[in-house]
């Protein structure tokens, strides 16, 4: 009987059915991967690692791999190679508008193999006005390949014109308001799993933002559960910006900003909370008179994916690394010789 050579890509299988013995040589097989847990080659009742991102095999010039090359096979007994799931990919995603005159609108296609996300969205502080909200999301089902609309609002850089929105599949799913422009703070609730309301600094995680002081000179007054800072407010001169919030997950508050003190002078911003930096993400406008502070803090999505991660702060730092995903058969040439 002649020898039978089997190319290809992925699992692979072959049960002996010649009635007698035949050997099984693995000429090459080229892995991928990005874990250390390997796939397997078994013979009868011998399982064997195959180890991801390697070329082994008895036509391999530098071997790295001590899985065995050559194989006898019984009659009836099976021989196979098969990639090994390990669990999901990691990875995530942060998108931002910076557009004055439009939110923006688009959709998110899923990655192969994740099947499960959490989000957060910011909505945009508005022009000398209040702080966008913040809301997630923990656990959303999704289907790789499928395409997920979502919204991020624009910036306020205009007088009487409120922060844009933010939100994720559609209003119901996850949704953060945008700040109101001057001193309205009516706001519309945020939608999601948690977040907060924006006041003057961005919504937090587990509370709202941080409050102007109602008194001219006096500081604002802290965010709650990592929700950014109030500005600091004179009567006479004017504040800073509300303090924003950052995308990582729920970390310390911001402090509010100082007052004048004696009345001379603008009130200070609002520290961000969460990681946060200045008013971005959401941080309400300043009021001091014409400088480049009076526009809010722009807004933003961030979605992240993989084993154990989710909002509001479980593995959701800044970590793209994978926990989880397949070691891959890239391609195999395995010959069978009948004894």
């Amino acid at each position: 009987m002649t020898a039978t050579a089997y190319n290809g890509t992925g699992d692979w299988t072959y049960t002996n059915s010649t009635g007698g013995n035949v050997r099984i040589i693995v000429m090459s097989c080229r892995t991928t991967g990005t874990t250390t847990v390997p796939g397997t080659v078994t013979c009868g009742t011998a399982t064997y690692p195959i180890y991801p991102n390697t070329t082994w095999g008895k036509g391999v010039v530098n071997d790295t791999s001590t899985t065995p090359v050559e194989y006898i096979m019984h009659d009836t007994g099976i021989f196979s190679i098969a990639s090994t799931i390990t669990g999901s990919p990691t990875g995530q995603l942060v998108i931002d508008n910076s557009d004055f005159n439009n939110n923006l609108q688009s959709t998110w296609t899923v990655p192969s193999n994740v099947h499960n996300i959490s989000v957060v969205c910011v909505g945009s502080g508005a022009y000398q006005g209040s702080a966008g909200a913040l809301a997630w999301k923990a656990n959303i089902p999704v289907t790789p390949g499928e395409s997920i609309p979502y919204q991020v609002g624009k910036k306020s850089v205009t007088a009487s014109k409120d922060g844009g929105p933010s939100w994720f599949k559609d209003i119901m799913t996850c949704y953060a308001p945008g700040g109101r422009n001057g001193y309205n703070s009516d706001q519309d609730p945020f939608v999601g799993d948690g977040g907060g309301q924006g006041v003057r600094g961005a919504g937090g995680y587990a509370g709202d933002g941080g409050s102007s002081s109602n008194t001219s000179g006096a500081s604002g007054n802290a965010g709650t559960g990592g929700g950014g800072g109030g500005n600091g407010f004179d009567y006479s001169y004017g504040g800073g910006w509300g303090g924003g919030v950052g995308l990582l997950g729920q970390g310390p508050s911001g402090a509010g900003g100082s007052g004048s003190g004696n009345g001379s002078v603008t009130g200070t911003h609002g520290q961000p909370g969460s990681g946060g930096s200045g008013k971005t993400y959401g941080g309400g406008g300043g009021y001091d008179g014409g400088n480049s502070v009076q526009e809010g803090g722009q807004g933003a999505i961030r979605i992240i994916w993989g084993d154990g991660r989710a909002y509001p702060k479980f593995n959701t730092g800044d970590d793209e690394s994978a926990t989880g995903q397949d070691t891959v058969i890239q391609s195999y040439n395995i010959v069978v010789i009948p004894e």
